[in-house]
């Protein structure tokens, strides 16, 4: 990898000693979008910046500039600048002239659009991209498959997630180059734990299409991926390797013992090291996630969900950042310490001398789930949550679970869950 990107930085020198525009945008060009491959998205920035100048004094404005401009797009969402990596991009399309470079602009626009929750937006950009899949040889297709595939995460559609993954998975292109596979696996095995928990969560039978061993197999194949690139000689980028620990880490989820907080907790310690700030707010979600599921005193979880808040909203990731809100509501955990969590839920059946906790189990019940669910989604154990259905039961004056989820769903009307 470094000679690799000490050869690019020589052919950057060659091509401004002849000042031949098409050679000095090229390599420009394939330094920056290496340089973020490799983990150097500050140096990719720096780069990218120097290099759109050049090439627009060069008079390549509604071309390669702009072109390189994207890899400027790919680094600044890497590195967690949402809002003037959107700024870029807007400026370069507006700038770029040719088709085929409106399109490299587009991918990383896509991507950073579902990160920001504008999913019509993304769904429009890669739906214009459809054409690059006419053409067999080109990467960019994988990528597409990539961005989709997370926007069918974003929109909650863990099977088109899973299918799109799969399709990417089976290109040509994707074992030999940079974190394609293990992003996409993934992304693969995230898409079924989803599914794992919603099937759960329902009552119903798992899709023999999402099973923890089909989740089992997408983390080995991204760990294989890993191997053969260091078999060939070579060595793996840190998203090659981040990615293959965050499909273990989401394969852990599906465990009987539950998610392992130990490797949520690599993954955000891996990802702050790469300056991945998105990620880095997801796992700590996920960590937390994982700690209150072993029983951890809800003050081992509550920093990790500050700092995973902060971040979200600092990028300008929204539906992360609730995401992350709403789980630490369930948990009984406060994002703002001065006040108590979720106190528009505290009133929720106060008429009917419900607790803070009963109010949230109602909540539960209306959406039918069952008690051991319940003690899932709130972190107690399947006896407290009896005690609270019985409770609530009594304190309706209903019989069923059926009659208190209907009169729930009266009581908590536009407000429920």
């Amino acid at each position: 990898m470094e000679e690799s990107l000490d050869r690019l930085g020589e052919a950057v020198t060659f091509a401004l000693e002849t000042n031949e525009p098409s050679a000095v945008a090229r390599s420009y060009w394939s330094l920056c979008e290496n340089l973020v491959s490799a983990g150097q998205p500050q140096l990719a920035l720096r780069r990218a910046a120097e290099g759109a100048r050049l090439t627009r004094d060069l008079g390549l404005t509604g071309t390669f500039a702009p072109a390189i401009e994207g890899c400027a797009v790919r680094a600044l969402v890497r590195l967690g600048r949402l809002r003037e990596a959107s700024d870029v991009a807007e400026r370069a399309l507006g700038e770029v002239v040719e088709r085929f470079f409106c399109q490299q602009i587009e991918i990383q626009l896509a991507g950073l659009e579902t990160r920001r929750g504008r999913l019509a937006a993304a769904k429009e950009l890669l739906g214009g991209l459809d054409a690059i899949f006419t053409t067999e040889e080109m990467l960019w297709s994988v990528g597409v498959l990539g961005h989709q595939a997370e926007l069918a995460v974003a929109r909650g559609d863990w099977a088109d997630s899973l299918a799109l993954a799969e399709r990417g998975l089976g290109s040509r292109h994707t074992s030999g180059h940079e974190s394609l596979g293990p992003r996409l696996c993934a992304i693969a095995v995230r898409a079924v734990a989803e599914m794992v928990e919603e099937d759960r969560c329902h009552g119903r039978r798992p899709d023999p299409a999402s099973t923890p061993a089909k989740a089992r197999r997408f983390a080995d194949l991204a760990d294989s991926l890993v191997t053969q690139v260091r078999a060939r000689g070579g060595r793996p980028s840190p998203d090659h390797l981040g990615y293959a620990l965050l499909a273990r880490a989401e394969c852990s989820r599906l465990d009987v013992s539950g998610p392992d907080p130990d490797l949520w907790e690599r993954f955000s310690a891996d990802r702050d090291r790469e300056l991945d700030p998105y990620l880095a707010a997801y796992a700590r979600r996920r960590h937390a996630e994982a700690l209150l599921m072993s029983r951890a005193p809800r003050a081992t979880a509550a920093p990790l969900l500050y700092e995973a808040h902060r971040s979200a909203r600092e990028i300008g990731a929204e539906p992360l950042a609730r995401d992350i809100g709403d789980f630490a509501g369930r948990a009984g955990i406060a994002l703002d310490r001065s006040v108590p969590a979720d106190p528009g839920r505290a009133s929720v059946g106060a008429g009917f001398g419900l607790t803070d906790r009963q109010s949230e189990v109602l909540r539960l019940l209306a959406r039918g789930l069952t008690n051991g669910e319940i003690a899932r989604e709130l972190f107690i154990s399947v006896k407290t949550a009896s005690v609270h259905v019985s409770a609530i039961l009594r304190k309706l004056g209903v019989t069923s679970r059926i009659q208190a989820s209907t009169m729930a769903k009266g009581i908590l009307g536009d407000d429920r869950d």
